[in-house]
């Protein structure tokens, strides 16, 4: 598993549908658990493009919300995302999502107790498409 913790979630039909690999939009809600990750759900309809948006709230105290949406137009029958957070320096803090997604929007809880006051960075890579936005922590 790429996300420490994940097993033992005890949420069997998540982890079934986990473990296929694609998940099953719009309505799939997988919980993980781990020292950053709170939750992955999906949140609305299928949006035609895929796209990262600012965290809510930034900045943030100790954790915020990073929403994204995998496209249709993108990816039709689903693509491998992969949303990364680094520190300033560009050293890789913590990997918040890597796994098949179906096209729709997805919301990942980002808990930063344990990390130092500062400007991180956050990218998503889905597919081809390659995204990047800044977040503040401030303690």
């Amino acid at each position: 598993s790429m996300l420490p913790g994940t097993a033992g979630s005890g949420d069997t039909s998540s982890k079934a549908s986990a473990e296929a690999g694609l998940f099953e939009a719009p309505r799939f809600v997988l919980r993980l658990t781990g020292p950053n990750v709170t939750s992955v759900e999906t949140i609305s309809e299928l949006p035609a493009r895929s796209r990262l948006h600012q965290n809510f709230p930034n900045p943030f105290n100790p954790s915020t919300t990073v929403r994204y949406e995998v496209g249709t137009a993108d990816a039709p029958d689903g693509v491998n995302v992969r949303l990364t957070v680094y520190d300033i320096l560009g050293r890789r803090v913590v990997v918040l999502a890597d796994r098949l997604h179906a096209p729709g929007a997805y919301a990942v809880q980002f808990d930063a107790s344990q990390l130092s006051s500062g400007v991180y960075l956050y990218r998503l890579e889905a597919g081809n498409r390659v995204e990047t936005r800044s977040m503040m922590l401030i303690k």
